[in-house]
């Protein structure tokens, strides 16, 4: 597996924050430190060192994804850290999955779920039915899923009637 390059993030002053970041995060941090809010100080990316573009598939592998939940969390990863998503819905998940080569879960829902219950993705207050990768989800991706446990979503039996209701109907 190929090694993530990750550096040091400190910040100081008013605020102090210290954490590590994946290089490609670390680039953006800067470009907008330096850019600010005055379009005339634009800074011009380096292409010739951040050129090459990664693929779902290679950022499944990267991470080192192997169950449902954590190509789950992978996948809303790779919306967020590549395309500028910091809200995605489980429909777009689903076409990630085609997307990435990956054969879409029997059950997506109870996985989804499960990758929810474990603190990974979180509801987005302003959008219903949106999602976020919270901080512990952040966390997994940037430690690895070695040692991530994967909570089981607790469906009470009126949900499990409810759903078999309107499946059926």
């Amino acid at each position: 597996m190929e090694e993530k390059k990750i550096v040091i993030l400190k910040l100081s002053g008013g605020i102090s924050y210290d954490r590590e970041i994946s290089e490609a995060l670390a680039v953006q941090i800067i470009t907008l430190c330096v850019r600010g809010n005055d379009a005339s100080h634009e800074v011009e990316p380096d292409n010739t060192r951040f050129s090459v573009k990664e693929s779902a598939t290679e950022y499944i592998i990267r991470v080192g994804a192997k169950r449902i939940p954590d190509k789950i969390l992978a996948l809303a990863s790779y919306l967020r850290e590549h395309q500028q998503k910091n809200s995605i819905s489980p429909a777009e998940l689903k076409l990630m999955f085609r997307d990435a080569g990956e054969s879409l879960p029997a059950n997506f829902t109870r996985d989804f779920n499960d990758t929810t219950a474990s603190g990974w993705l979180a509801a987005e207050p302003q959008k219903k039915g949106y999602f976020y990768v919270t901080r512990t989800g952040l966390d997994i991706i940037s430690k690895g899923f070695d040692k991530a446990q994967v909570r089981r979503a607790k469906i009470s039996k009126k949900n499990v009637s409810e759903v078999k209701k309107t499946s059926t109907a």
